[in-house]
């Protein structure tokens, strides 16, 4: 699969969708009754690539302070998202 393409492509149909209001709104995102799963296979790097991570964030957080940073809690890599909901 060439990802440049298919990213592309996803890309100009949701440009598409937007401009001529024919997207759909997902109406259980907030709902307590939504019982929806998906599967996604991550990777969480270890302690010591975290620490590396979190030194490049604290640079950048210099340049742009009110961005939302990942804690290490919650730094992972997506590797694959086998359902998607």
């Amino acid at each position: 699969m060439n990802l440049e393409s298919h990213y592309k492509k996803l890309y100009n149909e949701s440009i598409s969708k937007i401009s001529s209001d024919s997207y759909e709104i997902d109406e259980l995102i907030d709902s307590k009754k939504d019982n929806r799963f998906g599967i996604t296979l991550l990777i969480r790097p270890s302690i010591e690539i975290k620490e590396k991570i979190q030194n490049f964030i604290k640079e950048i957080k210099k340049i742009e302070p009110n961005q939302y940073y990942y804690p290490n809690s919650d730094i992972h890599i997506t590797v694959m998202s086998i359902i998607s909901c």
